[in-house]
């Protein structure tokens, strides 16, 4: 059907009225009633919900949810509340790029029967992904702790899910619910890594004037990160579907993408200026004798929690500071005078960060 509604986009909103009617002005003025935009406000700020109220367009539903609810709860009812074929999660402080949007709901015309998809500018890839069978959506989809911003679910797989609304509490999934649910959709059928430019962060200056990740400012934390994980090997574990074989192979890429979190990802969080304006931090330094101190306490963590043992410990611990020591070095490359050596350093960290920013694929 031609007007058959292909896309809801899920707006979570919290005391941001003002952001999100900027972020939507472009997109509210595309002639095209094949999406809607479903907006849940827990603002407390007085003004906030008349502001989203005052939208004059039919293709917007507000509603109001309980001021108290947390974020994750208020990030479940919109997308509960989705009547797309395809709901798309979008942070209240995150834009769409509306020129783009026509684009990426023909490709969700073209793939209806995908279960789910990642928006994420995160590959080297320039086309989108397809990625059919079990053990394609399973090894290339959940469980990296991904930025909610960018999930699409379809609704009818979505609706499949009996306990949905318990994964969105931070006891059964860390702070990364949407990652659970995409664990749920990959054993339903094929999904999708949409590699085009559909969304964009805040810009800094948004952060200078507000904080974000309300009661998730340490979720970069190696201790965190851990808990996390261990709720996602427990849904792994769950998903009765899966093979042995498989299993194996993905907890093993799950622990490595955890490790990486809780390393050259908790140096990231930590010292980069845009990560702790961010979450209202101040950015810190290490030394490399400090940072190499972290990683062997990370190490040590994950092998007691996790009982990590012989050849699988001593794989993870090389594979680990390989990646600190080329990252570290690619830094102070421009100190070598081997012109070979620095272009063989820059290549070797410019490969290993393509493999981190594709979510170790």
């Amino acid at each position: 059907m031609e007007d058959e509604k292909i896309l809801s986009i899920c707006i979570p909103s919290h005391n941001r009225a003002d952001v999100i009617l900027e972020n939507l002005k472009d997109v509210l003025k595309i002639q095209n009633n094949r999406f809607d935009i479903v907006i849940t406000d827990t603002s407390d700020r007085s003004g906030d919900y008349e502001k989203l109220l005052a939208i004059r367009d039919t293709r917007v539903k507000v509603i109001r949810n309980d001021v108290k609810s947390t974020a994750m709860e208020n990030w479940f009812c919109a997308l509960e509340n989705a009547d797309g074929i395809f709901a798309f999660h979008l942070n209240d402080r995150d834009k769409l790029i509306a020129c783009n949007l026509l684009g990426f709901m023909a490709f969700l015309d073209r793939n209806k029967d995908c279960t789910g998809g990642v928006c994420k500018f995160l590959s080297e890839k320039e086309e989108p992904v397809l990625y059919c069978g079990v053990k394609n959506t399973v090894m290339n989809m959940p469980y990296f702790a991904l930025h909610t911003t960018g999930m699409v679910f379809q609704m009818k797989s979505w609706r499949k899910i009996p306990d949905r609304k318990n994964i969105f509490t931070r006891e059964k999934s860390g702070c990364h619910p949407h990652d659970m649910i995409l664990g749920r959709l990959s054993v339903m059928g094929d999904m999708f890594l949409y590699t085009k430019h559909i969304w964009e962060m805040a810009p800094v200056e948004f952060y200078k004037k507000n904080l974000s990740g309300a009661g998730m400012m340490r979720f970069f934390e190696p201790k965190e990160r851990l808990f996390e994980l261990k709720c996602c090997l427990r849904e792994l574990e769950s998903l009765d579907v899966v093979g042995e074989e498989l299993k194996v192979a993905k907890r093993l890429q799950m622990i490595k993408n955890y490790i990486n979190l809780s390393t050259l990802g908790y140096f990231y969080h930590t010292e980069s200026e845009y990560e702790a304006i961010h979450y209202g931090n101040t950015p810190q330094k290490y030394s490399i004798l400090q940072k190499k101190k972290i990683i062997d306490k990370v190490l040590k963590l994950y092998r007691r929690e996790l009982t990590l043992q012989g050849k699988t410990y001593a794989s993870l611990k090389n594979w680990t500071y390989r990646n600190f020591i080329v990252g570290e070095l690619a830094k102070k490359s421009h100190v070598i005078k081997s012109k070979q050596m620095r272009k063989l350093l820059r290549t070797m960290n410019r490969k290993r960060k393509l493999r981190e920013d594709a979510m170790l694929r």
